[in-house]
């Protein structure tokens, strides 16, 4: 019985990190072949009041950006944003073609499936939040 719950508590560190008001689930960096990637996540506000991403930032890249695809009208686009508000007890899933995490110029060589990334995840209500990130191929 004992091996089963340890095998809970380290699955449950592996898919999610948490702070006082938010859960980070499914965090996943895409393996990158370039001088930049994008990271994936799902973010669970568990507090009674909106809470924004405002940045993010890792050891493997020089500068960490919020980004969103939007219609353009001549196509979709990706663009900088400021923030991403995951509302009072509500989430946001951040995922290929929507709403993400870039990492810029990677440092060191590509990202290659297998190797986990440390991110830095930053608040609107002050709280940082560090986790480790699997890369994927996908």
């Amino acid at each position: 019985m004992k091996k089963y719950f340890t095998f809970l508590l380290a699955t449950s560190l592996v898919s999610t990190a948490a702070l006082a008001g938010i859960q980070v689930q499914d965090h996943w960096v895409r393996a990158s072949t370039g001088s930049n990637t994008a990271a994936y996540m799902k973010l669970v506000n568990i507090s009674n009041k909106d809470i924004s991403l405002t940045g993010v930032y890792s050891p493997v890249s020089a500068s960490g950006e919020l980004h969103e695809v939007v219609d353009m009208g001549q196509g979709m686009q990706m663009q900088e944003i400021s923030a991403i508000r995951i509302p009072s007890n509500g989430e946001i899933v951040l995922m290929p073609g929507k709403t993400h995490v870039m990492l810029m110029n990677i440092k060191d060589g590509p990202l290659t499936e297998g190797k986990t990334v440390p991110l830095t995840l930053v608040f609107s209500d002050g709280e940082e939040l560090q986790l480790m990130a699997p890369v994927k191929a996908q």
